[in-house]
């Protein structure tokens, strides 16, 4: 580890008390990567229901009230929809922009954090490369632009550990009650992850350094517990007696105790993890196995950084697995470790401190990534059609792309780590510059929504109410659990219906088609061809 003394006499970063200009760079290249078009790609999946949820509350005023359409929706939090209204307010009204800005500044958030821990375990270089890690993993990039609560729940949990790092050591107690306090927020976002993930993670931590702090009494403890449970119980207390309902009540029971040990929906086989965390942390995440390599092969030499790093990482990684109920995205907390991980194999990589075997894999992950940069453009001269996007704005974009490859290939081979992970940075920046707009004037679900009702016809559901499309009708619409009902109520109000089964073509027109669903018309039974 000669991170310290090549610190002490690089002249760039001699203070290394103060944030260097090289994060604020790597801030502002997140911020814009995360903020830029924001509004522009349609709702998709579960943001419906925020952008639902968010816009009743902000018509009606009633903010315990979690309305979609007209029943009420207890499986999430108040505290999370309760984050977008400000921001809606401002703005004049819900948009998809704004239900999306609480996961951007958690995201940005979280970065920062990142690179504080990285910096107190390691240093400021390989804070600064896992910085610019994260802000470059699909995972990262993807859930900050997206407005359900996985990113503000990432960040909760990590702003719980890192507080629990930052004052362990501290005499005074009053620490261990914030951290509580830190915690029931986080809960009030998504749900008892923000308890569980921290808790398990640091219990790990503490068996592993064999360290117990000294403010952690029976006392302390039980005083810090009930505090925190009273904030969080109080969010559900309030909307149980708001809407004298105890829907609010029972969800923390459903939605968290009977999911965690008796999963009822989202039951992925035990190995989920174990492939999903390459997707979350791509491209980064294929460094992860020889990194724990590396670091396990020399586990009892390592210093207590790389052992706090490992148990936190393991933590997490251990509690969603342990968990009946998984999802991909559950295991988002536990891309800002990956970062680290994956940073401070790169920073060994530049001192040449790998195996050979090491050493040769990361070099042909950079020759990987460069190839990557200009497939699309190799495949656009030699088969134009394999992207079925065509113009002039497609091909500056594939060049751009192409011309960072041979940067990358150069700066693995010369062992520039730092301008590896530039290169990445610019590639981010190009995505979201190029890309996003690119796909965002495609026809996409607004535009099939604006088709719809240009018809000027009553709309229906059938068999479920796709929340995306309803945000988009903004106007009443009615279910039907079969198809007969839907056939007739279709042909009495010559209405359209948003099918997303599939129906009799004998006995319905599709007006518009939908990768998920399609607006159909009934066929009346004197015009019924064979």
């Amino acid at each position: 580890m000669n991170e310290p003394i090549f610190l002490e006499n690089h002249s760039l970063l001699k203070d290394r008390e103060k944030l260097p200009i090289y994060f604020f760079l790597i801030f502002i290249a997140a911020a814009l990567v995360l903020i830029f078009e924001l509004g522009m790609m349609p709702l998709w999946g579960s943001e419906g229901r925020w952008a639902l949820i968010c816009r009743h509350m902000f018509r009606s005023g009633e903010i315990f009230q979690p309305l979609i359409g007209d029943s009420l929706y207890w499986d999430k939090p108040l505290l999370s929809y309760w984050l977008a209204l400000p921001f809606a307010y401002v703005n004049g009204g819900v948009t998809e922009a704004m239900i999306r800005i609480p996961s951007v500044i958690s995201a940005l958030l979280l970065l920062y954090f990142t690179f504080d821990l990285a910096r107190t375990w390691f240093g400021i270089r390989t804070a600064l490369l896992s910085a610019a890690v994260l802000m470059t993993s699909y995972g990262f990039i993807f859930w900050a632009r997206n407005a359900q609560v996985e990113m503000l729940n990432a960040f909760f949990i990590l702003f719980s550990i890192w507080y629990f790092l930052k004052h362990k050591s501290d005499a005074n107690p009053s620490w261990v009650y914030i951290f509580g306090v830190i915690m029931a927020i986080g809960a009030n976002m998504k749900g008892l992850p923000a308890y569980g993930v921290p808790v398990f993670s640091i219990i790990i931590l503490l068996i592993v350094k064999k360290e117990w702090p000294s403010a952690l009494t029976l006392r302390n403890c039980i005083a810090t517990v009930s505090l925190s449970l009273a904030i969080y119980l109080a969010f559900p207390l309030a909307a149980s007696y708001f809407t004298k309902s105890w829907n609010p009540l029972q969800l923390v029971w459903h939605e968290n105790v009977l999911r965690f040990f008796e999963p009822f929906d989202h039951k992925g086989p035990v190995w989920t993890y174990f492939i999903r965390i390459f997707d979350l942390a791509a491209p980064w995440s294929l460094l992860l196995p020889v990194a724990l390599i590396h670091l396990l092969s020399k586990y009892k030499k390592q210093p207590a950084s790389v052992k706090e790093m490992l148990a936190l990482f393991g933590g997490v990684f251990i509690f969603f697995t342990l968990s009946g109920s998984r999802r991909s995205y559950y295991l988002l907390p536990i891309i800002p470790f990956a970062s680290i991980m994956a940073a401070h194999l790169l920073i060994s990589f530049s001192e040449s401190s790998l195996s050979r075997f090491i050493d040769r894999f990361v070099k042909c992950f950079g020759f990987l990534l460069g190839f990557v940069l200009i497939a699309p453009l190799i495949a656009l001269v030699f088969y134009p059609r394999v992207i079925p996007i065509s113009g002039v704005k497609v091909w500056a974009i594939v060049t751009l792309l192409a011309l960072v490859s041979p940067f990358f290939i150069y700066f693995t081979k010369k062992r520039h780590v730092g301008k590896m992970a530039g290169a990445m940075v610019v590639t981010a920046l190009i995505y979201t510059f190029g890309i996003i707009p690119v796909f965002g004037q495609l026809p996409n679900l607004r535009t099939q929504i604006a088709e719809v009702k240009s018809f000027g016809r009553a709309c229906a559901f059938y068999p479920d109410k796709i929340d995306p499309v309803l945000y988009y009708m903004d106007q009443p619409c009615q279910k039907f659990p079969d198809e007969t009902a839907a056939y007739n109520w279709s042909i009495q109000e010559k209405g359209v219906v948003i099918a997303k089964d599939k129906v009799p073509k004998e006995r319905w027109h599709t007006v518009v088609k939908s990768r998920e669903w399609n607006a159909v018309t009934a066929i009346a039974p004197g015009q019924q061809t064979n």
